[in-house]
């Protein structure tokens, strides 16, 4: 069974953070612009069962399995009230820069920051 946390909810009633993804030692990077509601942290529980014959299921304990982060925002095409900066992006190069990184299969590096720095290497899918 998989273990989910919501990571982010407690920080919006009390301070703003902010998400960005980057490639290339940070030389490449998105800053979103928009804050999503929630964003799910899957840890996953790193074990799997193998059926062999004659034995049965055995439980295999496995490295510690991939961490999967989802959440849901939008790229704004004008500024507004809850935005995180001033300056605002065309969505499509928003888009396009991630879409490059995902084709690519590119490790990136997934920030969120508040008062603490959460930082991941991380694969998009």
């Amino acid at each position: 069974m998989a273990v989910e946390e919501t990571v982010v909810e407690r920080v919006r009633e009390s301070k703003p953070y902010e998400m960005w993804l980057s490639y290339d030692d940070g030389n490449e990077r998105i800053h979103f612009p928009v804050n999503p509601e929630k964003i799910t942290l899957d840890t996953g529980d790193g074990v799997k069962t193998v059926d062999v014959v004659g034995l049965g299921e055995i439980l295999m304990h496995k490295d510690r399995p991939a961490y999967r982060w989802s959440f849901s925002s939008f790229l704004p095409a004008n500024t507004f009230p809850g935005i995180n900066f001033r300056y605002v992006y065309s969505p499509y190069t928003i888009k396009a820069k991630l879409q490059s990184w995902k084709d690519a299969d590119r490790v990136c590096h997934f920030i969120v920051s508040d008062i603490f720095i959460w930082a991941y290497h991380c694969r998009l899918r």
